[in-house]
């Protein structure tokens, strides 16, 4: 993933996130916050905040003409980021996804919370079968493509993670065409058809999910989708 973040004189801050396998973009989604800055004596604090109103606090511990350090505070381990400032202009797209309760996405494994696919594992597979297509000379392309990413509230997915593994579960780099093709598949086929869970049977709220797609690999080919 390669960010780019983009501070407007509003006070709106757009996350750009481009996910990019052997230097090529596959994908791109943006994420709009909302940000302060706060100064308490000595100190300036950045203050990014969601919709949820959740917010993350970093402390500005650098700064000059062309870039500045932050030490995020909400990290149990020290992050400190640097951002270089340019005057490339960040345009929201379609494909603007925002998280709506950040501090609390429950994981796939955390129980029922509801959220499911339309038409479910099923329809999933069948998609695959129709679209996908693979045809290389290259050999022991065997293992596991596991998507991992978050339904959010609206029932929309973003924040992709990938993981390659091979048939003894270790570390493993697919031909890129079979990568891109299962990531560009689940992040245009898939995008729309899913319905968030909620809190509780006594709490309507929907809410923010993880999930994930273990793509099964015999020579290119996709032989099973799990869970």
């Amino acid at each position: 993933k390669r960010k780019i973040y983009s501070f407007r004189k509003d006070n709106n801050l757009f996350i750009q996130i481009n996910y990019v396998f052997n230097n090529e973009q596959i994908y791109s989604e943006i994420e709009e916050y909302r940000f302060k800055i706060i100064h308490i004596n000595q100190t300036y604090i950045l203050q990014i905040l969601n919709n949820s109103k959740y917010s993350y606090f970093g402390q500005i511990i650098s700064k000059n003409r062309d870039s500045f350090k932050i030490e995020f505070l909400n990290n149990i381990r020290p992050n400190i980021v640097k951002f270089e400032t340019t005057e490339q202009k960040i345009i929201p797209s379609e494909n603007l996804y925002n998280i709506c309760f950040q501090y609390l996405i429950p994981q796939y494994f955390n129980g029922d919370s509801g959220t499911k696919y339309n038409g479910g594992l099923r329809k999933i597979k069948t998609i695959f079968k129709e679209k996908y297509s693979y045809k290389t000379t290259k050999t022991n392309q065997n293992g596991y493509i596991r998507i991992r990413f978050i339904v959010n509230c609206d029932g929309k997915i973003g924040r992709f993670s990938l993981m390659e593994l091979d048939e003894n579960y270790l570390p493993f780099s697919f031909d890129s065409k079979i990568v891109s093709s299962i990531f560009n598949i689940t992040t245009t086929e898939l995008k729309n058809d899913w319905t968030p869970g909620t809190f509780g049977q006594n709490d309507s709220t929907t809410i923010d999910n993880y999930k994930y797609l273990t793509f099964k690999i015999k020579e290119g080919k996709i032989t099973d989708i799990l869970p």
